[in-house]
């Protein structure tokens, strides 16, 4: 049998136009625009320089190992990497019928300090990224919306609209505040998403507004556009192993009561492995079950069944997700390749599953590479 496969984990480098070609020509400075650096690369500039990302280690598919850097020009990278037509191409080389889109650069907005222009670039992309999928093909294509994170109006008016524009999903967020934790104030936006039917995706875990200092000058622009050093990229490593940010999370929409008074909302956990799930889940619940009278939060279940109704997760590149997986759940897995990041096997995905899953039983290799993905994300 060859496995029809949903990725639930990919990722889009924007167009260049991205936000220049939708926002108001008063943001023409301060709109995410790319920008040449002296060393005859490309980066992506925000809010006028404020913060500059370097976007070369998130365009590496079929690229040799040894040859990854973070340096990159935009007539230098596939096609397939930022236009809709050409990644449809490079899934089907891979075997991939469906995908999930998330976010590489676009990720990088929580940076902006305005949050009016924050507000405006958020809703941009998100109208872009709508618009790249219907122009390659939304019945294989589920871009992710973002949920801008200045207060509970705003994220609930978001939600609300990528949910009329037919997305399938969002990016997962600790708070409409962009700072904090969950709380019961928040519950209108919660109530919201499970009325839409939406899901959480909880890619790398909760979202949340990061705080960067001001960069003014292209000088200084070109030096904190700088590599990150090796130990940075082994702690990435380490953090990936562990689930990437993940388990804090969900045991914070877990303990914070989220899942309990919105029974019908559904998560899915992305670029994430599972191995760690079943002590990770025997360890909350004896937690919760020793502290539950120190918190306002009183469960009616254990964190663990929570999870176990509610919840599903993703595996790339871990043999031992698929060893454990009757521990995990087999319902309860998906999988994901990470293009075009650096933990993809493009163009040997096939090769890759064939090795995963080659003592497995179909009817569990359906349920991992297709199914529970196209129930979770509704997908024919």
């Amino acid at each position: 049998m060859i496995p029809r496969v949903f990725d639930t984990d990919q990722h889009v480098t924007p167009p260049p136009d991205m936000w220049t070609s939708r926002m108001a020509r008063k943001y023409a400075d301060v709109a995410p625009q790319v920008i040449e650096l002296e060393d005859g690369g490309e980066a992506w500039s925000f809010e006028g320089g404020t913060y500059v990302h370097l976007f070369g280690m998130e365009n590496l598919g079929g690229k040799d190992p040894a040859e990854y850097g973070y340096r990159a020009r935009y007539d230098e990278l596939m096609p397939a990497f930022y236009q809709p037509k050409p990644r449809l191409d490079a899934m089907d080389i891979d075997g991939i019928e469906a995908a999930l889109l998330f976010p590489s650069v676009a990720g990088h907005m929580t940076v902006i300090q305005d949050d009016d222009l924050y507000v405006e670039c958020v809703q941009a992309y998100n109208d872009g990224i709508c618009d790249w999928a219907s122009d390659g093909d939304p019945k294989r294509m589920y871009p992710t919306a973002l949920i801008p994170m200045v207060g509970l109006e705003t994220a609930m008016a978001e939600l609300a609209r990528v949910a009329k524009k037919g997305f399938r999903h969002f990016q997962a967020l600790l708070s409409p505040k962009g700072v904090g934790y969950p709380t019961q104030e928040h519950d209108p936006f919660w109530a919201l998403a499970q009325e839409t039917g939406l899901v959480v995706s909880l890619h790398g875990g909760g979202a949340s507004r990061a705080k960067h200092p001001t960069i003014t000058t292209h000088e200084k622009k070109a030096e904190i556009a700088r590599p990150r050093p090796i130990a940075s990229e082994i702690a990435i490593a380490s953090v990936r192993a562990g689930g990437l940010g993940s388990p804090l999370s969900l045991g914070i929409f877990i303990l914070s009561g989220i899942m309990e008074r919105f029974p019908r909302l559904k998560f899915g956990m992305n670029e994430t492995s599972a191995d760690w799930i079943p002590s990770f889940l025997e360890r909350l619940d004896a937690v919760y079950t020793q502290h539950r009278w120190l918190g306002e939060q009183q469960l009616r279940m254990l964190p663990s069944e929570y999870f176990h109704r509610q919840v599903k997760t993703s595996i790339d590149r871990e043999m031992l997700g698929v060893k454990h997986r009757h521990q995990i759940g087999v319902d309860k897995i998906m999988f994901g390749t990470d293009f075009p990041h650096s933990g993809n096997f493009y163009p040997h995905t096939r090769r890759y599953i064939d090795l995963l899953f080659h003592s497995v039983p179909d009817d569990e290799v359906h349920k991992i590479l297709w199914q529970n993905a196209a129930d979770l994300y509704g997908a024919n």
